[in-house]
């Protein structure tokens, strides 16, 4: 990975959770830069829910550097010490992520290095690796095109109107009084937006809407 090369780390890894549906089959994504090994032995043994580094870095709004993790219990003790028997170190840092869609994610980078010259490396770099970390979440998004849907969902007037009125509780019938139409048309809007949406329900639908921007919040 370039990246690992122009800011002199040993490694990078990106990682996405909690992805909305969009017609992807995985709910995490896990790019890195680790040894193959304990890439299989992460992910075998869903580390996902496990690892500290993640559980706290979700919970943040700041980068977290990795030494000042708490090491509360005798199985993050163990995961540090897997971690380290696999080539990856305690020095680094992970930035939180909260994406375009909602979904959860974060990029860390992993040094190799001294004390005093990690403590620089720091001050230096945090604001780059920041900015880096969303850049390649957003990259790594589109690889999967779950940024893509964002950009080719195109709703009719009448189907973002029928999914405006339904965020609003109104049921079928009451849409197609207040537009005029008859009961079955406001189902084959509401159907079509469904479909555009890749939902698998009209409360679903709604949701994904609204957090897309494509139609208003309740009002």
């Amino acid at each position: 990975m370039l990246i690992t090369q122009a800011y002199g780390v040993s490694h990078a890894a990106c990682i996405g959770l909690e992805l909305p549906n969009s017609g992807i089959r995985q709910q995490s994504i896990f790019h890195v830069t680790y040894p193959k090994p304990w890439i299989y032995r992460y992910i075998n043994s869903n580390y996902f829910e496990k690892d500290p580094i993640v559980a706290t870095t979700l919970k943040s709004t700041l980068p977290i550097d990795w030494s000042m993790l708490p090491m509360k219990d005798k199985e993050q003790k163990w995961f540090f010490r897997e971690a380290r028997e696999f080539g990856i170190g305690e020095r680094g840092i992970s930035v939180p992520i909260r994406g375009k869609q909602m979904e959860n994610g974060l990029f860390s980078i992993v040094g190799d290095m001294s004390d005093d010259d990690w403590d620089l490396y720091k001050k230096q770099l945090i604001p780059d690796i920041i900015t880096i970390g969303f850049y390649v979440h957003s990259m790594v998004m589109k690889t999967i095109q779950l940024y893509d849907d964002m950009h080719i969902i195109r709703l009719s007037p009448r189907e973002v109107l029928c999914l405006e009125w339904a965020s609003n509780g109104k049921t079928f019938d009451d849409i197609a009084e207040i537009l005029g139409i008859s009961s079955h048309t406001v189902r084959m809007y509401l159907d079509a937006a469904r479909q555009k949406l890749k939902c698998l329900n009209i409360t679903h639908a709604v949701a994904r809407a609204i957090k897309m921007e494509l139609i208003r919040a309740p009002r």
